[in-house]
């Protein structure tokens, strides 16, 4: 079963509301009962873990946000994928609204000039982040550093200004040998690179023709130009302990 944007499904008296979200992957989606008054969260929130904002960093959050409160209300029961806890519209929106505190204090930290050490240490981001364990599960900091660093890197960590007209000159589909092609493509106003069965993630300027993959583990790309100032190529430097890395590691000529 596909569907792009939004699907309605009747089983016997129930009708059923699919819609595709780029959220806490980029082929997410909620599910809503409507007789049920029911909504499938998915993993946009975690109630026994702390979790990432989003594939696209903050523009995620908002994102799929605005789509489940679109259809909720205060009498909901809202279903996450993971977690003990069902929760209701109060307590996603104090949730929502720790979240928020949570990045802004890292924001405040990265405006101070903190490392990222500092940052993890910091016993105020901590208090706030401990109020996202719905579950009061012993383990919520156990990838702490992981999911800060998604914060920090995503969206607090301002990248290098590109216009669309800029992106647009990387677009393409790049090719080698043996290989399955990596496609490079503009979604939301952000790059996004795509391999089959390696990779999916948005990319982030960095410095000249230099971007950070925003997948944890993903490393770094660079793009490469000919003489006459023309994208032909990108090179791919994934982490050392990147999986798929022989897949997705190389050089790939860019194609017509």
């Amino acid at each position: 079963m596909h569907f792009k944007n939004k699907m309605a499904l009747e089983l016997g008296n129930e009708t059923i509301y699919l819609e595709h979200i780029n959220s806490h992957t980029f082929d997410d989606g909620i599910i809503y009962l409507k007789k049920g008054n029911v909504l499938f969260i998915g993993e946009n929130i975690r109630p026994q873990h702390l979790v990432n904002p989003g594939v696209l960093g903050m523009k995620s959050f908002k994102i799929w946000g605005e789509k489940v409160f679109a259809n909720i209300d205060s009498d909901t029961a809202i279903v996450p994928a993971h977690g003990k806890a069902v929760i209701n519209m109060q307590v996603l929106t104090e949730y929502r609204k720790n979240y928020v505190a949570w990045f802004n204090r890292f924001a405040q930290l990265y405006r101070e000039g903190k490392s990222k050490e500092q940052m993890f240490a910091d016993k105020t981001a901590r208090k706030i982040a401990k109020k996202l364990n719905l579950d009061n599960n012993p383990k919520h900091f156990d990838y702490y550093d992981y999911y800060s660093t998604t914060l920090i890197d995503g969206d607090i960590d301002v990248p290098v200004a590109l216009s669309v007209s800029q992106l647009e000159e990387y677009l393409g589909r790049y090719t080698a040998n043996g290989k399955p092609d990596i496609i490079v493509e503009l979604s939301d106003g952000q790059l996004l690179i795509k391999q089959l069965g390696s990779i999916i993630s948005w990319i982030k300027p960095y410095q000249g023709d230099g971007f950070k993959v925003m997948k944890y583990r993903g490393g770094t790309v660079v793009f490469e130009r000919d003489k006459q100032g023309q994208v032909v190529a990108i090179k791919t430097h994934p982490d050392e302990r990147a999986r798929n890395k022989e897949k997705y590691e190389g050089v790939f000529a860019k194609l017509p």
